[in-house]
């Protein structure tokens, strides 16, 4: 029974295996089949890309030849280039090499010969000492046969010949050196002061005095000394000055400028008042006055170096300038006079290179003892020159202040120019002006000194005084004579005759030869 079924068992397993077996197969040659199918359509596109993929490839080779074409020509280029260069390279190393070579070659040469040269003045030099030595045991032995006394008197003797040798070489020296100098001296001077006179640009000062006080009638004139006449004693007294009365005016007399203006100013002051001043009124009214004159002094004096763009010095020095403000000489405002020397030496320090400040300074001072000169003996150039050394001004402008009018002797550039600068501020036109006694006394001085000598004819006074001609009789004086006479007349116009400027004085020595030629018709 067990046998049945087990082969019953085995029958239905083989079957059933059998059938799996049959399903299998044929879902296999299905599945074959497919695969085949896809094998051949995946040859097929395997053929149509490869065909694609060498299509791409031709054209890329072909692309890719251009490219590599192109290259290769630039690579030749670049060879070729660098053929060249490198031979011209070496063309140009070559010949740098020959040019050292050569160089080199003279340098040797050079060389050889220096050191040959070198021992022939060794050799030279060895034969110099060598008679150096001999000469030297000869003079020696010369020496040796004179006494003490003769070497003294040779020595001497060579010591006087050679100075008088340097002496005549510097003479000679310094005559070329001064007529070179004189050539161009004139010109360079004129061409600094006319370059210094076209930059000058002060205003021109037309004060001409103080000190009168005028009036508009006569009865204003006869009404005002009714009225105030009384106080002129008390002016005179406390003002320490003179009042003089004349024709409808009424003159401030002193030589002290700032009492002169302090009275002129109170005088002005009242000038309008109607009624006589109450007890106690006028030393009111004369004290405001001179307060207000010192403050202005002061303030004027410190303007003057503001405007020269200079440090002001010591207060005393300042009030002692701003009273120049109220200082006349021939007429000329001493004020407005330094400003322009001081502009003027600064403008001539300028052309020369010189501290222009310092020429300022030394300008600006020149005439500060006018100032003070009223109550001082001495000339005022001295007399500035020791206020300011007493404030510790610098020496060198000290000095050129005191040599201005050659109290003592000019040295430097800065006391020449100084000079210059106030000859030039004084020779303006217009800034001088003399009153007409003083000039009719100037012009008979001159007419006197030139009739005073016998051999004189005639004389001539011209140009405003600044000219003296003279005529002498040509039988009486010789070309000699004239000389002396020059000096002579000079001599006398210098110590008698008071003047600002430079007189020119011509001796006119005239000879005529008078004949008739021919026989009378």
């Amino acid at each position: 029974m067990i046998e049945y079924t087990t082969i019953g068992l085995g029958s239905g397993l083989f079957f059933f295996f059998f059938v799996n077996f049959l399903k299998n197969k044929k879902t296999f040659f299905k599945a074959h089949g497919q695969a085949k199918n896809i094998i051949l359509q995946c040859e097929r596109e395997n053929e149509s890309n490869l065909k694609k993929l060498k299509e791409r490839e031709e054209i890329y080779i072909q692309e890719n030849k251009s490219i590599l074409l192109r290259k290769k020509n630039r690579l030749e280029n670049k060879k070729q280039q660098s053929k060249s260069y490198l031979k011209r390279q070496e063309r140009f190393y070559s010949e740098k090499i020959t040019n050292k070579t050569k160089i080199f070659e003279k340098i040797n040469t050079i060389v050889v010969k220096f050191k040959s040269d070198i021992l022939n003045k060794e050799k030279e030099l060895s034969e110099l000492k060598n008679n150096n030595k001999l000469q030297r045991s000869k003079l020696k032995t010369s020496l040796e046969n004179y006494s003490q006394s003769n070497i003294i008197d040779i020595t001497d003797h060579l010591k006087e010949k050679r100075k008088n040798q340097l002496e005549q070489n510097a003479k000679i020296h310094s005559k070329e050196l001064i007529e070179s100098f004189n050539v161009t001296a004139e010109k360079k001077a004129k061409n600094i002061l006319h370059n210094s006179l076209n930059r000058f640009t002060m205003p021109y000062c037309p004060h001409r005095g103080i000190g009168i006080i005028s009036f508009n009638s006569e009865e204003h004139f006869s009404f005002f000394c009714e009225t105030h006449s009384s106080l002129f004693p008390k002016i005179e007294t406390i003002c320490e000055l003179t009042i003089k009365i004349s024709e409808q005016t009424v003159e401030v007399l002193t030589r002290d400028p700032m009492r002169r203006k302090w009275a002129s100013d109170f005088l002005e002051k009242i000038l309008f008042y109607k009624k006589p001043l109450k007890e106690g009124q006028m030393e009111e009214i004369l004290d405001k006055q001179k307060n207000y004159l010192l403050k202005t002094i002061q303030n004027d004096g410190k303007k003057a170096f503001q405007k020269l763009d200079l440090k002001p010095l010591h207060n005393n020095v300042l009030n002692v300038f701003g009273t120049l403000q109220y200082r006349y000489s021939f007429t000329q405002n001493q004020y407005g006079h330094c400003l322009e020397v001081g502009f003027l030496c600064g403008l001539l320090a300028s052309e020369i290179n010189a501290e222009v400040k310092k020429y300022r300074l030394s300008g600006l001072l020149h005439d500060l003892g006018k100032a003070i000169d009223h109550n001082k003996q001495g000339g005022h150039a001295v007399i500035g020159a020791d206020l300011l050394e007493k404030h510790n001004v610098d020496e060198d402008i000290v000095y050129a202040i005191r040599s201005h009018h050659h109290d003592t002797p000019p040295k430097s550039s800065l006391d020449f120019l100084v000079i210059a600068a106030d000859a030039l501020s004084g020779a303006r036109p217009g800034a001088r002006r003399s009153t007409a006694n003083s000039y009719n006394q100037k012009m008979d001085q001159l007419y006197e000194i030139g009739n005073s000598f016998q051999e004189i004819n005639q004389t001539f006074v011209l140009n405003a005084g600044r000219e003296l001609r003279v005529f002498v009789d040509s039988k009486r004086v010789s070309d000699k004579r004239i000389l002396e006479l020059h000096k002579e007349l000079i001599e006398k116009v210098e110590t008698e005759c008071k003047y600002p400027h430079q007189i020119k004085i011509i001796i006119i020595r005239k000879s005529s030869a008078i004949q008739k030629t021919g026989r009378a018709s």
